[in-house]
């Protein structure tokens, strides 16, 4: 069995933008690797004070990293939002689970603004280029 080259692609742009969940400065602006439920659960609790994006991509698909990349030089120095970054070819499950806690329909690539505990927007494919995240917290309570 011969390795995706894809794959190895994309974990270094996840290396080279993002940071692994065991960092200890997650805060707004900051883009960090969703891995498991106590991150998320701890994003949700701290939603009110700090909101937070999810960005749901696939290492194996080309639209979904060309999204990624437009997304990346646009948010990269937020400071509105934490940036959460899942690899939903790793953590399907993880997926699976966000899109049930949130009732919103799974898509590839996805975003999902949370603040206060709620969704403000969600969106995805090329609606995602389109996102003010500034405009969209600024308009929510």
């Amino acid at each position: 069995m011969r390795p995706n080259p894809n794959t190895s692609l994309d974990m270094s742009l996840f290396g080279s933008f993002f940071k692994n969940s065991s960092s200890d400065d997650a805060s707004p602006g900051s883009f960090d690797l969703l891995e498991n439920n106590g991150q998320l659960l701890d994003a949700v609790n701290a939603s009110e004070s700090t909101p937070f994006v999810i960005f749901k991509h696939s290492t194996r698909c080309t639209i979904s990293t060309i999204v990624l990349n437009k997304f990346t030089a646009k948010y990269k120095d937020t400071k509105v939002a934490q940036i959460l970054l899942l690899d939903l070819i790793a953590y399907r499950d993880l997926s699976n689970e966000i899109s049930a806690l949130f009732e919103v329909e799974h898509q590839s690539p996805q975003v999902i603004v949370v603040k206060n505990k709620k969704v403000v927007f969600h969106g995805s494919h090329y609606e995602i280029n389109e996102l003010d995240l500034e405009t969209v917290l600024a308009s929510t309570y």
